[in-house]
């Protein structure tokens, strides 16, 4: 493992990093869009979940928008945040 982190440079490993957690976080995207999806089809016929879907019909798309908007934002930065923190560290 040292001889990996020593033999590649400090922009290749925080790029690698950006690229792989990216990677991972439309991953984790994908799959909660196919389980929505799903959800959505079998919430309807499910008599406990009628006030769940009502208090979800109330949702406007520009406060979903916005919400989704955040939630790229925050995830890039946290990219690109943990991947620079070994840049800062000195050994």
């Amino acid at each position: 493992m040292e001889i990996l982190l020593a033999a590649t440079s400090p922009g290749v490993q925080f790029f690698g990093k950006i690229g792989g957690i990216g990677l991972l976080a439309l991953l984790h995207g994908a799959i909660y869009l196919i389980l929505g999806i799903i959800a959505s089809f079998w919430l309807p016929k499910i008599s406990q979940l009628k006030g769940v879907l009502d208090m979800l019909q109330g949702i406007d798309w520009s406060f979903a928008l916005m919400t989704m908007l955040i939630v790229i934002v925050s995830i890039f930065l946290y990219m690109v945040l943990t991947a620079s923190l070994p840049l800062w560290s000195t050994t």
